[in-house]
Parts: C-alpha cells; structure tokens; sequence
C-alpha cells in the first residue's frame, strides 16, 4: 500500500497537516512509531494524533520514542534540563491516555543507533515538520538509514505550512494571502484520536530513564554538554508549567498587551516563547482561547503569534541554511556591506559579549538577561541584534554572533521565530529605508543609545540583576588554578557570590608565569608550558580567549628528543596554545572582577547548622558559605576533608608525582630547529625555548622539567642542590653549551597523577561539598581536563540552586 492514500483518509484536520519525507511504500512492521522532538506535549499534538490515526487505519499500535542526544547544537545544562522537565509531563499524559511511551537519554553508556533500530522495527515513522537544523539533518539521516517510511506533521502553525506553496518576506503580505485560511482554522476545537492498542512497548534497544525531579541533575552531569549554561530557575519546563504562565498572563497582561508589550519594565509579554519552541505548550490552544477573550491587547497577541511567527516558520520551511549569511536578502547584504567599509566604531571580543562586559549598559543588561535568565524582551532583542552590526569587524560577523548567543542561552533558540527576530535584525522581513546611514546603510538603524532613552535604564538593569532565588547562595572555592577559577568564573557571570581561596601569591596554579623584580627580561612559564584542545566544548573557549588576546597558537616545532639529541616533530595536527603575552595572563582573565583572596592556605573546612566555615593556617576565620568547592591536588583534598568524608576513589587518586623545574638563562643563543621537546632521558622530561612563545622576550630562557619519577625519589631534596646534574643532561642533550646567568628552581609537588577514576566531579548535594580537578578527569594532567572539571562543578550547583 502507497503511503499517499493512507494520509488521505486520515480526518481533515490531520491530513493537511501531513507530508511524506520518503519511501512511499508501506513497510511491514510491528507497530506505528512516533518520534517525539519538538511537541513534547500529551494534548493538541497532530503528530501524535496522526500517530494514533494511522495505527488504527492498519490495526497497529503506537510506540511515543522520546530522546534527548548530546550532539543537538549548544546542548548545555539549560537546555537538557527545560526538556527533561517537559518530558516528565509528557510521561504523565502518556500514561493518562494508555499510550506506549519511553525516553532515552543519550550518555556514556548510553548510547547507540537505537532510533535507527526502533524505525526499522515500524511500518511508520511519525515526525514532527520542524524546518530548522538539527531536526531537518537527524530526519534526513534516519530516511537514509532505513526503509521505513517517514511522515512529517505541522504540530506548530494554525495555517499548515503544506497549504502554501511559497513563503514571503513581508509580514502584511502573509497576512493577506492566508487570512481565509487562519479564518477557517482559528477557533476550531481540537478532536483527540484514541489508540485501539493502549499500552504497547516493543521491544527496547535502549534503558529508559526514570522520569522523576529528584533525579534530573543526576542524569545532566553524566552528559557531555556545555555545564556552563546554568539552567533556569524562574521557567520550568514542561506543560504544566507554560500553561500556570499563560493563565497568569491572560489573567493580568492580556488585555492590555497591545500598549504594554514593548516596555520590558511593564512586564506586558507572556515569555511564552520558550514553550512554544519545545512543543510543550499548544499554540492551537492559545490561539483559541485568546480569540474567545478579544479585545486589541488580544488582537495583538494574535498578530504575534499567527502572523509573524508563522510567517518565519514559513520563510524556514521553503530555506535551508538559515545560519548562512547568504539568507540575508541580497539588497540588506550589500548595503550593510558598503557601509562597513568606513566602520570605525567600536571592536568587542567574543568573550566580552557573551559576558556583557562592553561599555553599553543596556547591551549589557540584555545579554545578562539571556546568560542568566534565558530569555530577552522582544523589543530589546531587535536592538541587541542591531547593536552587534556596530561592533562586529563586518556584518557577517555579526550576523555569526547573534545566531550564536541567541541559541546557545536563549530557551527558544534555534526556533523559526528566533530565526524571525534575528535576521530582521539585518533587513530581513523589512524594506529599504533612505538616504543610507552609516554602518547600517540602508538597513533599518536601531542603537541602544536611542532605545535606553525610551525606557527606565535603571529599573530594567535592577530588574535583570535580580536573584534567582530569594536567599542567593555564598559559595567559597578553595584553589585558584584553572579548574576553581574556571567554576568561579561561571558562577560569577550567572549571579552567585564567589569567595576563591588560595595559598599562592597570585591565581593561576600550574599556569603560573615566573616574573623576577630585578630583571626586566626575566619572564618564563615554569608550570604548564602549552595546551591543545580535543573536546568540542573546551574549543570554543580557546577561541574566544584567543580572540580576546589572552592566549595565542604556538607554532614552533614540538616533538621529541632522543637520547643523542634526534629531533623527532609531532606529526599531529594539533594546535598548541600558550598565554600572552605570558602563560598566567588567561588565569588573571579568568579571575578579574572575581572576589579572590591569595596568600590564604585553607587548612580546615567544617559544617554548621547547613553552612560550611573555613579556617587558614592563621587560624583565620571564613564563611558562613552554603557550598564549598575544593579545587585542589587530591593529597592536600584529601587532608582538608572532615573525617567524615569516606571516598574510597579519592584514595585511589593521591598517588601524584612531583617535578623539578628549572629556569635558565643563557648569556648567548643556542639555534635548535624547535620549540618544545619531550625527552628520552632518565632526568629530563620535558625542554622548552621560551623565546619561541609569542610574545616572549628574546633572550635565551629556556625551561626544564625533570622526569617525575627522578623527582620523586629526590622530592625532599632542595633543587638547588641538583641543578648542576640538569644542567649536565640539559646541555648533553643540545649538544651546545652556553654561561649560565641565572638559573632558579621550584618545586612541584604534585605535577602528575599516575592513577584516576574518571570523573568530571564529585558532588555531595545534601553537604553542599564538590569537588573537582584535573585528576578526576585522567592521569595526564591538563588544561583542558581542569576547565572542563571546574565547570561541571559550577553546572551542578546552578543545577540545584
């Protein structure tokens, strides 16, 4: 049987709504399978219905597979929690109307083509008609993967997408065309289908999770997904929430939204958005009801709703590539880019923007607005976007930019109506306006300039400085190396009060720069001497620090060394990256604007009626802090914790080496085709020429690290004592020789660990105790392990608070 004729008999409402994406041919199979993605909803969802409809049509039953993947574009802890929070609703009216339903969340473990397995099991696959990436690749890919037909449904647009046969770029033009349709469509009470085989699962090729609140943070940590996007305390997820908002606001800012909507101080908009974008609200339901109230503030809404949101979900069904510049209409493109060619205005990083740390205060309070909250006005979104035109270097950038920070903080991010906001922001969905302007061209200009004198600045800046929780948490974070400083640093820029402890006289741990007072030439990395990235979430980082000038590439040789000196490159594609102009100038980044307390060696931790207070070697009291965050080596954690703490893998983890470095410098050059080495010999690990780091003075300094385990047998030994026989096997190993000016020595005395249980961290909720570290993550210490520990920490107490 032909596919076709079955989507033709299915009642009205559904077949206009349905499309066929491949293999016309019915396929042989156990059951009808719904893939659910973007109508996480148990109600007024056509795919679902059209699910059950088909079922029924062939006396099959349905199957609801509902997944969460870790590879969606900005997953992050906001983002999994928002779904994770909608599907325990979903599981709630599953089980209401007997319908067969199980969710697979994909993490190490956990992982596998068991969609593909699912679907070749079905006689259907029922999707829902979402035209933006990722949903349009994974459904492009499953079609390719399997024989199964698959049937895509419009669960979002009052007027189906499939009933026009082209999309338009003004809003009154829309409007026009499908006005009879939305007409027809509006009111129309929506008519849910019943299974004639309830409680179907088929057999499983995946562990369902357990749908419970308790257990959501849980089940988030084990992700590999960006766990410095908090989520968002004030917008839970799912039906039962979205619904209680849109009450509130039928109740109070309905009827009046048609004068109160664009003043972000009034609170006059329905923040419904995000909702809308994860299906977990019907817009079919809101649509109905805001007809039945009417009124202008009603009229209003509707015209937000069914014309310019449905007028980009259009626009996205007959494009792909929305993130391409090339979207843009030609006549936007070109005048914004003419007029970019006199731009001087004002060049901010990346790191600076996601931030909102430039020098516009409303800027800054809308992009806190999306960091913290998740959420942006809609009115303030249009000049946000248009203020980056004035900064970006061209306006592809960005264009780049606002796609980027929109989706990665913003809950409706990635949804054809963002798209909508976005690109009107640069000309989409607009018309020309003349003369041109400077920087816009002849781009609609919007600044934040003229926009703040229309609001009250300051009450709006209060507004989004708010708490997210009526008694914020204290945390203290013991450690100021990559990792603390790292988880510092996100719960900083989310709102939460920071106290960073450390022992040292400046931040930066194994990151540190060795300066001396006397020599202004003096000045070498004796810790980490460079970093790379593997890990997709730590890369994006790197780029923004090397963007805003704190690091750079590093791009002498690197290899090995052998015994009579053979140089051997590293023949790896892999980037280095070093601090500029020193190693310790992205540790002082991280830590500026941040409460950090150096030269304190926190030698006992105990907790009190809920509150954790800390004591240094002084006897020196602090506190009282909700949370604690010890960031430092597993030997020196291991003696701060309380007795009561029994970690039998923290044992495990306290076997570290030790190592000797050395700081030499020449009175002459020594030319070796290299900049950074690792040797084959039984006292020397490690050899690097500082003058080949970007930045680096240009005299002859060089770096030396001992083997570890030479260092361990000698670990109490004074370095000084053991100079000469490095500086033997160092100029053995050049096969030169050179005056020694000056040569120091420190001592590292946990440099490597030899054993790990990977971990990103080790979090005790009810004790308000995490810890994390480089070493939880691996033997090989690194800078990537420590970020990525530091902000799994941060993400597990943004999680919870």
């Amino acid at each position: 049987m032909f596919i076709s004729k079955l989507l033709e008999r299915l009642p009205s409402h559904l077949a206009e709504r349905s499309r066929l994406v491949s293999n016309p041919s019915l396929q042989k199979g156990a059951f009808v399978l719904y893939w659910m993605r973007t109508a996480a909803r148990g109600h007024d969802n056509p795919a679902l219905d059209t699910a059950i409809e088909l079922g029924n049509a062939l006396g099959l039953p349905i199957f609801v597979y509902h997944g969460l993947s870790e590879r969606y574009p900005y997953a992050s802890d906001r983002h999994h929690r928002f779904i994770l929070e909608g599907a325990i609703d979903v599981s709630k009216a599953m089980q209401m109307r007997q319908i067969g339903y199980a969710f697979h969340l994909e993490r190490p473990g956990h992982r596998g083509p068991v969609l593909k397995q699912l679907a070749s099991m079905a006689s259907i696959v029922v999707i829902e008609d979402m035209p933006t990436d990722p949903m349009r690749q994974w459904t492009h890919a499953l079609a390719q993967g399997v024989p199964t037909p698959i049937v895509r449904v419009d669960t979002a647009c009052i007027v189906p997408m499939a009933l026009s046969r082209r999309s338009y770029s003004r809003a009154f033009a829309y409007r026009d065309a499908t006005a009879a349709w939305r007409e027809k469509r509006i009111g129309q009470d929506w008519l849910e289908s019943v299974t004639e085989f309830p409680n179907f699962l088929p057999p499983l090729p995946f562990e369902p999770i357990t749908l419970e609140l308790s257990q959501l943070e849980h089940y988030i940590a084990e992700c590999q997904i960006d766990h410095s996007v908090a989520p968002v305390p004030e917008t839970k997820g799912g039906a039962e929430a979205g619904y209680k908002r849109w009450q509130r606001f039928k109740a109070s800012g309905l009827r009046k939204y048609h004068f109160s909507r664009n003043d972000p101080n009034r609170h006059g908009v329905s923040r419904l958005s995000a909702y809308f974008h994860y299906g977990h609200i019907s817009p079919f339901r809101i649509a109905r009801e805001c007809q039945q109230i009417g009124g202008k503030g009603a009229e209003k809404y509707l015209d937000e709703l069914l014309i310019w949101r449905e007028l980009a979900y259009l626009w996205c069904d007959h494009h792909t590539h929305l993130d391409d510049w090339k979207r843009i209409p030609e006549w936007a493109r070109q005048s914004l880019q003419k007029a970019a060619q006199k731009h001087t205005g004002p060049q901010y990083s990346y790191e600076a923007l996601f931030r909102g740390a430039t020098n516009d205060d409303l800027w800054n309070a809308c992009q806190k607005s999306l960091l913290v909250h998740g959420e942006l006005h809609n009115n303030l979104r249009m000049t946000w976007g248009k203020q980056l035109i004035q900064w970006a270097p061209t306006p592809q950038q960005a264009h780049r930019w606002a796609i980027d920070l929109n989706h990665r903080y913003a809950l409706d991010g990635r949804d054809p109506s963002s798209y909508g906001g976005l690109l009107w922001c640069f000309g989409q969905f607009d018309r020309a306006f003349k003369p041109p302007k400077p920087i816009f061209g002849t781009v609609r200009e919007r600044t934040t300039e003229s926009h703040s004198k229309r609001i009250d600045l300051d009450k709006y800046i209060e507004h989004i400085n708010r708490p997210r929780r009526e008694s914020a948490p204290k945390i203290a974070v013991i450690g100021a190396g990559l990792a603390g400083l790292s988880c510092a640093r996100i719960l900083h820029d989310h709102g939460i009060e920071v106290q960073v402890f450390d022992k040292g006289r400046g931040p930066g741990g194994r990151m540190s720069t060795r300066i001396s007072r006397s020599d202004t030439n003096w000045r070498l990395d004796h810790g980490t001497p460079s970093f790379h990235c593997q890990d997709k979430r730590f890369l994006l980082r790197v780029k923004s620090w090397e963007q805003h000038g704190v690091i750079q590439s590093w791009n002498a040789p690197i290899g090995w060394l052998s015994k009579n000196g053979h140089f051997n490159p590293d023949e790896t594609e892999k980037t280095h990256y070093v601090g500029f102009p020193k190693m310790s100038a992205l540790p002082e980044h991280l830590a500026r604007d941040l409460n950090i307390k150096t030269g304190t060696k926190i030698t006992k931790i105990e907790r009190q009626s809920g509150q954790w207070k800390l004591r240094d070697e002084s006897n020196d009291k602090f506190g009282p802090f909700d949370e604690v965050v010890i960031c430092i080596p597993s030997v020196q954690c291991r003696a701060l914790l309380p007795d009561r703490f029994r970690l039998p893998w923290l044992d495990t983890n306290t076997n570290l080496l030790g190592c000797f470095t050395y700081l030499i410098r020449l009175d002459e050059k020594i030319n070796v085709p290299w900049g950074m080495v690792k040797c084959q010999h039984p006292i020397i690990s490690k050899i690097i020429r500082e003058d080949s780091k970007p930045g680096r003075p240009s005299e002859s300094l060089w770096t030396v690290h001992a083997m570890e385990e030479w260092t361990q047998a000698r670990i109490d030994t004074p370095p000084v004592d053991l100079q000469s026989e490095v500086l033997d096997a160092f100029f053995g190993l050049l096969g030169q020789h050179a005056e020694v000016i000056t040569i120091q020595a420190h001592r590292w005395r946990y440099a490597q660990s030899t054993s790990s249980t990977p971990q990103d961290v080790y979090r005790d909720t009810a004790e308000g105790l995490s810890i994390c570290g480089d070493w939880l993550r691996g033997s090989k210490l690194s800078v990537e392990d420590a970020y990525l520990s530091g902000s799994a920490a941060a993400g597990r107490i943004l999680g919870q608070y």
